[in-house]
């Protein structure tokens, strides 16, 4: 009877042995690809379409005889199907933004690249060559042309002149207008009227041109106007 009789420290010593063989149980390993495939049974689209499908199935059996019935099960099940929803449109919106981000980035930086790039203008110089100047000096008679200054001046005065005395014995006195308008001027020395065109001659001078109260002269290539 005392060796079948268990003692109280006999049942405490029985109880750590069996804490201890339960502690060495192996430590079962998580396998990867069961894993994966648990994960995608979750996010998949088959899982979306199956959970959009089970709520229109519940919806249906709620409103039964227009009324509505719910219990815990099925509230708990709308609110898992709402994170669900709600998770997948915060992920899709975070995916989204970095996408953005890094296409806002890469356009800025290949900007300032392009903005950083220096641009260098074609040297131009709007001098040219010593020997050009030096040709153009030799080519040219500089103290001929300051002699010839007062030479033309005089001609021109003499021409002046002469057309001055030329004119004050020409009177204008009437135009025809018409497309091709007559001139009728008088040569007050001589004590005669011309009719002209445009184009003829009245002593030295050719009508350049006619106008409804002038005609324009030509000597020389001089013009003056007669009036």
């Amino acid at each position: 009877m005392a060796e079948g009789r268990i003692t109280p420290e006999k049942q405490l010593l029985n109880l750590i042995e069996g804490s201890k063989k339960e502690n060495e149980k192996p430590v079962e390993h998580i396998d990867k690809e069961a894993f994966r495939r648990k994960v995608n049974s979750y996010f998949s689209f088959g899982a979306a379409l199956g959970r959009i499908s089970f709520f229109k199935d519940w919806i249906k059996s709620a409103f039964k005889g227009g009324k509505f019935y719910v219990d815990i099960k099925s509230l708990n099940k709308i609110l898992t199907f709402g994170i669900f929803i709600l998770a997948f449109y915060f992920m899709f919106n975070f995916l989204t933004s970095i996408m953005n981000s890094e296409k806002i980035s890469s356009l800025e930086l290949s900007v300032a690249s392009a903005a950083g790039a220096p641009f260098n203008l074609p040297e131009v110089s709007s001098l040219k060559p010593a020997s050009h100047y030096l040709e153009e000096a030799k080519s040219r008679n500089i103290f001929a042309l300051v002699a010839d200054l007062p030479q033309k001046e005089d001609e021109q005065k003499r021409i002046n002149a002469k057309l001055s005395e030329m004119l004050q014995n020409l009177k204008l006195v009437g135009i025809s207008w018409s497309d091709d308008p007559d001139i009728i001027i008088e040569d007050t020395k001589l004590q005669q009227a011309y009719f002209l065109k445009k184009g003829q001659k009245v002593g030295d001078f050719t009508i350049k041109a006619v106008y409804k109260d002038r005609v324009i002269l030509s000597y020389g290539g001089q013009e003056i106007e007669l009036r």
